[in-house]
């Protein structure tokens, strides 16, 4: 309302010592201000919890502290993440003093071993500081050690826990999921040292994991929070053509619907051969016959057409499958379903002309491709983008399915 706006970040990662410098001017939550802070109704919200990054300059330093006096005398808990960014501060003197003060009138302080060393000064102990802390003023205090896991003190004790191990794809992030599941953890009354523990399991999330699936002979037992008519209209990917019209007819003396679906299936491979690179993400059905070569995008796309031309309702499917090797492939995989009387929503996989299987790990439906794609953005300009995208899924112990998908973007 009076003209703050949240600024453009643009992010360069470092990968020595892996450090992300954020570039941004103006941004909104740097600019409020002393007053703001006095008009927040305290009383309604059971915690203030504030970042080091606030604190690095004016007005939202003094809006900081104001919200702090103000949060104390309202009787709520004050939690401080450090969240140390040394390129914000005019000098390693005001960042120690500025967050020492912070902590000291702080219930629950949060920061790994470099942060608190930063906080204790150049003369200083980061652990030592930590201690002191627990000793004079705070309540919890967490001292974070990366991969050794983490050092809390209470008022009564110190316990040492440990981290989940796992490849790590990319740190960035990991704090805030830490916060984030501690925080609410204490929120539910649980114990501090279980409440850490939760803190390191959201920390150490990764885009992996394993998939228990069982084999339903293709047919869908997962809840369906849309009717069935929702997935009948057509999109531009799969807009019909008189060549889609002339496949979906191709099957018209067959006895039952799902034979029929069935034959439709096993069609659509002789017609449009896999082949990667002949098509992309914005390739239509219709363009994909009409070229003869596609992947199972396109495969999907043609069967989803077909079968809302013969007033069936389709939809797209995008996930993830196991072919035997654990090699690792280009992209994840795509199949469709349709919705047969009486069966409710059978999968069809033209791409392998069989029906999904034990194998297959579904994670999203749609229309098409676009609104079932594992990953979409927005982008403006000039520049120019590329994706590279590596899938691996491999089978472990008691049926399960283990995925990992990498996806980077440039």
């Amino acid at each position: 309302g009076d003209g703050l706006r949240t600024s453009l970040a643009v992010v360069e990662t470092r990968l020595e010592e892996f450090q992300s410098v954020i570039y941004r001017n103006g941004a909104a939550d740097l600019s409020v201000t002393p007053d703001q802070s006095r008009s927040i109704r305290y009383d309604r919200y059971g915690a203030l919890i504030m970042a080091g990054t606030v604190l690095a300059s004016e007005p939202s330093r003094s809006a900081t502290f104001a919200a702090i006096d103000l949060a104390r005398q309202a009787d709520l808990a004050v939690i401080f993440d450090i969240d140390d960014r040394p390129y914000t501060w005019a000098s390693a003197d005001d960042a120690a003093a500025t967050y020492a003060k912070a902590a000291r009138l702080s219930d629950i302080v949060i920061g790994n071993d470099q942060e608190f060393a930063v906080m204790a000064g150049p003369a200083g102990d980061g652990l030592q500081c930590a201690v002191d802390l627990v000793r004079t003023t705070a309540e919890i205090v967490v001292f974070k050690r990366g991969q050794d896991g983490a050092r809390t003190f209470t008022k009564d004790r110190t316990f040492d826990s440990g981290v989940f191990p796992v490849k790590a794809l990319k740190p960035v992030g990991a704090g805030d999921a830490f916060m984030a599941g501690f925080v609410t953890a204490l929120a539910s009354g649980i114990s501090v040292e279980a409440a850490v523990t939760r803190g390191s399991a959201a920390a150490a999330i990764v885009v992996s994991g394993e998939v228990e699936t069982n084999d339903t002979h293709g047919m869908v037992s997962a809840p369906e929070p849309l009717p069935p008519f929702f997935f009948h209209r057509n999109t531009p990917l799969t807009e019909p053509c008189e060549a889609l019209r002339a496949l979906a007819a191709e099957g018209e003396g067959l006895s039952s619907l799902l034979d029929r679906l069935h034959d439709l299936m096993e069609r659509i491979p002789q017609r449009v051969i896999y082949e990667i690179g002949e098509t992309h993400a914005a390739t239509t059905a219709s363009e994909a016959l009409a070229a003869g070569r596609g992947v199972c995008q396109d495969h999907a796309h043609v069967f989803i057409a077909c079968a809302r031309l013969l007033d069936v309702p389709a939809r797209y499917v995008s996930g993830y499958l196991w072919t035997g090797s654990e090699e690792n492939f280009e992209a994840s995989h795509a199949w469709a379903e349709a919705f047969v009387p009486d069966l409710g929503w059978v999968g069809f996989d033209p791409a392998n002309g069989v029906s999904p299987t034990a194998a297959y790990v579904r994670t999203a439906v749609g229309l098409d491709y676009w609104s079932a794609a594992p990953l979409r953005g927005l982008r403006q300009g000039t520049a120019r983008e590329t994706l590279e995208v590596s899938v691996q899924v491999a089978a472990v112990a008691g049926q399960k399915q283990s995925q990992s998908q990498q996806q980077v973007a440039s």
